[in-house]
């Protein structure tokens, strides 16, 4: 199985995670999960209902992974990895927040922090489906305002 989907699972990790760091700590959260839940899988499913189950294995391991996360410091060899990396200039974020109303900071906010669409969708009364077309638009509406700002 690690051979077959093992790249699906970095790339959903890397894709989802600020640093290689954290990516691979994802990873290996995901491989637990996916360890601990093999059991559950009939022998006779097929690839497709194995690439659902393991969609479904790695959105809730990230959830819990980065919910574990909220709050906790950056252990100290991690901040060496990242000492070398431009920091980012936080007056520039600070302005192009202030683009996105009030709700589109919260929604982008809890995304952030780690919330899944149907956790963000309870809190705020909407449908998970709603709550990712909204995060999709807030990111559009970001990339057009850096690319109008960049004159891209």
């Amino acid at each position: 199985m690690l051979r077959d989907f093992g790249r699906h699972i970095e790339h959903y990790c890397f894709t989802h995670c600020s640093s290689a760091f954290e990516a691979s700590e994802l990873v290996q959260a995901v491989l637990d999960k996916v360890w601990n839940g093999i059991a559950t899988l009939r022998p006779d499913s097929s690839s497709r209902q194995v690439n659902r189950w393991l969609q479904k294995v790695m959105r809730s391991a990230a959830a819990d992974w980065f919910r574990r996360r909220r709050g906790h410091t950056v252990p100290l060899e991690a901040t060496a990895l990242v000492a070398d990396q431009p920091s980012y200039d936080t007056e520039l974020l600070d302005d192009l927040l202030s683009y996105l109303s009030d709700e589109e900071r919260v929604l982008l906010q809890e995304r952030l922090d780690g919330y899944s669409s149907a956790e963000i969708g309870e809190r705020h009364g909407i449908a998970a489906n709603a709550v990712d077309q909204r995060i999709f638009r807030i990111v559009n509406k970001l990339k057009q305002i850096v690319n109008s700002e960049l004159k891209l």
